[in-house]
């Protein structure tokens, strides 16, 4: 490595890194995503925020070396939590995967569904509910692989 490159690689290791704060917007304006990208590679990192074409949130969480991890939370249109679970990287399908507990929400503010999901597919227990709040049995069940077990 050349002497004078050295000093500058000393400066951003004591600055804490090479990150820089991004944000893209949609044609009409609009913000469309808020968070970090690492300098070198342009990874995304830490915390980063979506939104619709209209300004709503449309999803939340954090990326660690560009991948998405931990929790992550997706919106409605009106503003109303559509899901939230974790996410975890599986290098065998290149995906960040949906993994554990999950739950989801009818637009009305009404829960959905409520399981959990083992490399991206339902697995065990699940209860689904109409958007009144009434059980749906004939989905509702215990899950293998992503299928309903009969």
């Amino acid at each position: 490595m050349p002497t004078r490159a050295l000093p500058a690689l000393l400066l951003l290791l004591l600055l804490g890194g090479c990150d820089r704060r991004c944000t893209a917007h949609h044609p009409n304006g609009v913000l469309r995503s808020a968070g970090k990208q690492t300098l070198v590679g342009g990874a995304k990192t830490g915390e980063w925020t979506y939104w619709h074409r209209d300004g709503e949130i449309r999803e939340r969480g954090r990326y660690r070396d560009g991948r998405r991890t931990g929790v992550w939370s997706q919106f409605h249109r009106n503003g109303q939590i559509h899901s939230r679970g974790e996410r975890s990287w599986n290098g065998e399908t290149g995906a960040a995967e949906r993994g554990g507990e999950w739950v989801f929400w009818y637009q009305n503010g009404v829960v959905e569904s409520r399981g959990r999901f083992e490399r991206g597919l339902r697995e065990g227990p699940w209860s689904f509910w109409t958007d009144t709040g009434e059980p749906r049995p004939a989905a509702s069940g215990t899950y293998v692989a992503g299928e309903r077990a009969r």
